[in-house]
């Protein structure tokens, strides 16, 4: 007693005398059902033993709790009795240690106040653990990597909110898995690979700011700070505080929040103009609750001044020379605009306004001379920047020179009298050359290609200019949505290469290159030289409308595509004879385009190819039909175009007569008609029959329609592979044409189109498809399926063999009730095997199902046969393996004598063969037997394949597999069909021929399902001694992440003498067949396994009755599917506990 109050009080000064940290309240959140909760120092002191602590929090609804002791290795409980009142293990309660809470009720519990925390000591193995000094923000990655990657294996945490454990774990030395936060309160299940002794939590979580330092201007607009922390924010978000050391000079909010589930948020600032005239630093600092705090130093500059350059000009009357915009900084980001103006605004043309891109200190405009006199051009930028020089300009009248002749003297030798001198007048200039300047260190002068459309990977950009082997890198500004790749300098400096990725949503805009050195940034020779456009995808033409126009005509064209936006013109090449009214109306979507043209009446009646262009390119040049425009000549008697004008019809509808008595409300419709038009000479409704399968002969096909009478032949297009019989045309009496037809058996499956000649030219289709016979693959035959029979709440996998199951799109059942098939199914390459998968209900009606297989070609036969015949039952009865007999044939010796003859054996009828049954004493009973079937029984002539094993694989493994039968040492490779994501190696036959082992590895992205297996014997397969046997399973062991019972409720315990529900949860649970409780003495599994899913994984449940003399003792649960069992290494996931009362 007296050591227990020393301890007491001894815990009591460790709460009241702070470590590190500061105090903080400590809860936690239950749910109903299974909780794992952290054990605090306060909780330990104040309760001591779990009994105590399952009374104080019985009134939120706790009904029992566990520990787990690591000296015996097992789980210690206490719980409430059907009294309510404490029972079970009054077990320790110890600092850091964390338990399993069961609870009726959705509620909150106090873990005390977080002073302080003991260190933390986790043992080899598994560990039930918590912390209550973990920072406000601490992912679960950190906490490994500072415990040590060869120390942790995993760490898994329960989400009371989703009920899904989320697990993290290193994995080759990473850390894989979810990066959750670790809380305090929390409980946590440690598998530690070694002792982690007196680890201690950081002082605060890490919180950054970035950029920690930058340049911004007074009255910059679009200035903004990221503030990131380590680990995703929780719910109700991370709350930021913010504060700037001179607030007249930088403005930012008091807090920023971060969002649940977050890392970071934008901080804009906003940047008075208050008129400095020197650089000024400011720090603007974050900080928050159990965090350390991060701050950026911005330098504050004075607004830039903007000059023009030249501060003047002399030009003439409607000559234009081009203006520099200097800013005496670099635009910021975004760019800065500028407001242009001339007094008076008459004498010259100026543009309005222009934007210096961000990054870059100049820009051009073109300025025009539109009258004689003197004028003054001003740049401004209000709020922006101050106004510097100005560009005084003075245009002149043209004046023309008349000058010459000029007569050199002689050159050369002259041959015969001189040319008289002839006078003529020359007019000169303006000629405008390249820009004329010294270049004092690197410089740049263009980028080729200078743009690029968004989407566009490694794209190659060269930059040219000289002493670019100075430069150390490139850089875009603004940079959103460009990935640089490295720079690549040609040894003379004069180019240099960069690869780029241009993401599909980056920004469309102008961005300004910078080309690093130690020193600086390389300058560009001029504007624009360092001008890089992220541009839209190429614009597409998919359509016009018309198609065609007649010369001398106006109309308008519309183009449908897409990528238009911001399309410019649309051109004809060759464009004689077409006046285009450019720009055209795009629509707000760029799917289509809008011109009016106009055709000369001497237009080139030719085809013209349409494009359009865009600030991304042109479209295609390359002729099309989609881009194809038709110029006709006006009709005449001979060029008919036809014009069908609008015809009314009469009134189309649904005449109802009324009940002359007893009259009742009725309601009809909606009915759909079929499609109403009007036909101008002959035309094809329908062809009977639509389709023939490969094969066929003396088919004989019908063109339905009108007007077809005076038809004179009947032929198809593309005629390839139907033989239309000699003589075999005639018009019905019906007046309708006909042929008789053969179909090779190698004819292409395809479509076909049906044509009907006229005295004059063929018939058209009513509408899309009534002209079209479709050339099939054969009718499907099924020859058997396997299983013959499934049980109700089963879920199989059926093989149906046969024929013609190429391009199967459907398993069908009659009747289908309760049977929900996985179409389209699987099917062979040679179209002789399906496989599907099938869920069987379990309230599904019992009997006969007739299968049915539909292609292409049609649906197999739905009368019901053996072959095709499947049994719904409630008991699949025995199942017998199968059994290898010894050799069965007939030995033939060839004559020893050297004179051999030709001899004829056979037939040689053997003994009976079967199962001999001795006829019992006449004393015995009557007995009577059942009928035995015997497995396959014939005769091999050659090797054969009668097996392997293991039957399946899981993706992402490699497994060794040993096959079985005869001749295999004549097998020279194993193939599987299809291989995609599977690799066969290291095939090894057994010396007598009856064995062999192969190495098959699966890759990760190999899809569940059935896949054949082949041994080889050089290009010829051996084949299987039975259908089915070649089939290997790829796909999912079934794996245990927890285990519940509903005694009591979600708990991993049963008494004796009671029956329960036993749910695993896990993955790949799905077709799980059978259930085992090991040992199995005491316990019997009572019903088929039944599979469920919702939001938290799969479940697997059966009934299982624990007998009242089962042993006291923990058992292993294991799941068994096609594709294997699950662990039978027994842990946490998949031990039940059975104990006595």
């Amino acid at each position: 007693m007296i050591a227990r109050v020393i301890r007491y009080v001894l815990l009591l000064l460790l709460v009241w005398l702070p470590v590190s940290g500061y105090a903080a309240p400590v809860t936690t959140t239950i749910v109903p059902g299974f909780n794992i909760t952290g054990v605090t120092t306060e909780l330990a002191v104040a309760h001591t033993t779990a009994l105590p602590l399952l009374l104080a929090w019985k009134p939120f609804g706790v009904t029992a709790l566990e520990t787990y002791d690591p000296l015996s290795g097992t789980m210690q409980r206490a719980e409430l009795d059907v009294n309510g009142n404490p029972s079970g293990v009054d077990f320790l309660l110890h600092e850091n240690s964390a338990l399993h809470v069961y609870s009726s009720q959705h509620n909150s519990l106090s873990l005390g106040i977080s002073n302080s925390c003991s260190p933390l000591n986790l043992g080899a193995g598994f560990n039930l653990a918590s912390y209550a000094c973990f920072p406000a923000i601490y992912p679960v990655s950190q906490f490994i990597t500072s415990a040590g990657l060869s120390n942790i294996t995993s760490i898994s945490r329960l989400d009371p909110s989703s009920g899904r454990w989320q697990t993290a774990a290193v994995d080759g030395g990473a850390i894989v898995g979810d990066d959750f936060n670790l809380v305090a309160g929390e409980g946590y299940l440690v598998q530690s690979a070694a002792v982690v002794s007196g680890w201690t939590a950081p002082s605060a979580a890490v919180i950054t700011m970035t950029p920690t330092s930058m340049p911004v201007w007074q009255g910059q607009p679009l200035a903004e700070l990221t503030i990131s922390i380590p680990g995703p924010a929780p719910a109700g978000g991370t709350a930021i505080d913010l504060v700037s050391s001179d607030a007249t000079l930088v403005v930012v909010a008091a807090q920023a929040i971060i969002g649940q589930g977050n890392t970071t948020v934008v901080v804009p600032l906003t940047l008075p103009d208050t008129g400095i005239v020197a650089e000024q630093s400011v720090t603007v600092t974050a900080s928050g609750t159990g965090m350390n705090s991060a701050s950026s130093v911005l330098s504050v500059l004075p607004k830039p001044t903007v000059n023009l350059s030249p501060l003047s000009t002399l030009t003439g009357l409607t000559f234009t020379y081009l203006l520099n915009v200097n800013l005496s900084d670099a635009a910021p980001p975004g760019g800065l605009p500028v407001s242009l103006a001339a007094v008076p605004s008459t004498i010259v043309n100026v543009p309005a306004s222009v934007t210096i891109p961000a990054g870059a200190s100049s820009t051009q405009v073109t300025v025009t001379a539109t009258a004689v006199g003197s004028a003054v051009i001003t740049a401004t930028s209000p709020g922006r920047a101050i106004s510097g020089s100005q560009n005084s300009v003075t245009v002149t009248p043209i004046q023309t020179m008349n000058y010459g002749p000029l007569v050199s003297a002689n050159l050369g030798i002259q041959v015969g009298p001189t040319a008289g001198p002839t006078s003529s007048s020359v007019n000169y200039g303006p000629v405008v050359s390249r820009e004329v300047g010294v270049v004092v260190g690197s410089i740049f002068t263009g980028i080729s290609p200078n743009r690029g459309a968004v989407g566009t990977t490694a794209l190659s950009v060269t930059i040219y200019g000289s002493g670019l082997d100075a430069a150390t890198g490139v850089s875009f500004l603004p940079s959103d949505g460009i990935t640089v790749g490295t720079l690549t300098v040609a040894s003379d400096g004069l180019s240099a290469t960069v690869m780029l990725d241009i993401a599909a949503n980056a920004p469309i805009s102008d961005r300004t290159l910078l080309l690093a050195t130690a020193a600086g940034n390389i300058k560009p020779v001029g504007a624009g030289a360092d001008i890089f456009k992220v541009t839209n995808l190429a614009p597409q033409i998919q359509s016009l409308n018309p198609i065609s126009a007649i010369t001398g005509s106006t109309m308008s064209l519309q183009l449908n595509g897409r990528q238009f936006l911001n399309g410019t013109s649309i051109s004809f090449n060759p464009p004689d004879g077409i006046a285009v009214g450019n720009p055209p109306a795009i629509s707000s979507d760029g799917t289509t385009a809008t011109v009016t043209i106009t055709i000369d009446p001497a237009a080139p009646t030719t085809v013209r190819v349409v494009t359009i262009t865009t600030p991304a390119g042109d479209s295609s040049s390359v002729a099309d039909v989609s881009n194809s425009f038709q110029i006709k000549p006006p009709a005449t008697v001979n060029t008919l175009y036809p014009q069908y004008t609008p015809l009314l019809s009469t009134e189309l509808g649904v005449m109802v007569t009324i009940p002359a008595v007893n009259s009742l409300n009725v309601m009809y419709g909606p009915t759909v008609s079929q499609p109403l038009g009007v036909t101008v000479g002959s035309t094809i409704t329908a062809i009977t029959p639509v389709s023939g399968a490969i094969g066929t002969t003396s088919l004989k096909v019908r063109a339905l329609g009108v007007g077809l009478s005076s038809a004179t032949a009947l032929s198809f297009y593309p005629t390839d592979g139907i033989t239309i019989q000699a003589g075999s045309f005639a018009i019905g009496s019906d007046g309708n044409p006909e042929v008789i037809v053969d179909i090779s058996s190698n004819a292409p499956v395809a479509p076909r189109t049906v044509l009907v000649a006229l005295p004059s030219g063929y018939a058209v289709p009513t509408d899309a498809g009534s002209d079209m016979f479709r050339v099939t693959l054969p009718q499907p035959e099924i020859a058997s399926v396997h299983p013959l029979r499934a049980m109700v709440g089963q879920n199989v996998t059926m093989t149906i063999y046969g024929k013609n199951f190429g391009s199967a799109s459907s398993v069908d059942f009659t009747p289908p009730g309760g049977i929900s098939v996985s179409n389209p199914p699987t099917v062979s390459s040679d179209g002789t095997m399906i496989t599907v998968s099938l869920i069987i209900d379990a309230s599904a009606p019992l009997g006969n199902r007739v299968v049915s297989v539909t292609t292409p070609a049609g649906t197999t036969a739905a009368a019901a046969t053996t072959a095709n015949s499947f049994t719904i039952t409630a008991d699949l009865g025995t199942t017998y393996v199968p059994l290898i007999s010894s050799e069965v044939g007939v030995l033939v010796t060839e004559a020893a004598v050297s004179n051999q003859v030709n001899v004829m054996y056979g037939p040689i009828a053997s003994g009976e063969l079967g199962i001999m049954v001795t006829p019992a004493p006449s004393a015995a009973p009557l007995v009577t037997y059942e009928p035995v079937v015997s497995n396959v029984l014939g005769v091999a002539v050659g090797g054969i394949f009668t097996g392997f094993s293991p039957a399946a694989i899981e993706p992402g493994s490699t497994s060794v597999f040993t096959l079985t039968g005869s001749g295999l040492d004549a097998v020279t490779a194993i193939a599987v069909l299809p291989a995609t994501n599977l690799t066969v190696t290291a095939w090894t036959p057994a010396s007598d021929g009856l064995s062999g082992t192969v190495s098959i590895q699966a890759d990760l992205a190999a899809g569940a399902g059935l896949r054949t297996l082949l041994p080889m014997v050089g290009s010829i397969s051996l084949p299987p001694s039975a259908a089915g046997i070649d089939i290997l399973q790829i796909g999912y062991k079934p794996v245990a992440s927890s285990i519940t019972t509903t005694f009591p409720a979600s708990s991993v315990t049963v008494t004796s003498g009671t029956t329960v529900t036993l749910t695993m949860n896990g993955t790949h649970l799905q077709g799980v067949t059978k259930v085992e409780v090991l040992p199995s003495d005491g316990v019997t599994v009572d019903t088929m396994p039944t599979w469920s899913s919702d939001g938290t994984g799969e479940h697997v449940s059966v009934k299982i009755v624990v007998d009242a003399t089962a042993a006291a003792s923990d058992r292993l649960v294991r799941l068994t599917t096609t594709y294997g069992s699950s662990s039978a290494i027994p842990d946490t996931t998949n031990t039940l506990s059975i104990f006595k009362p």
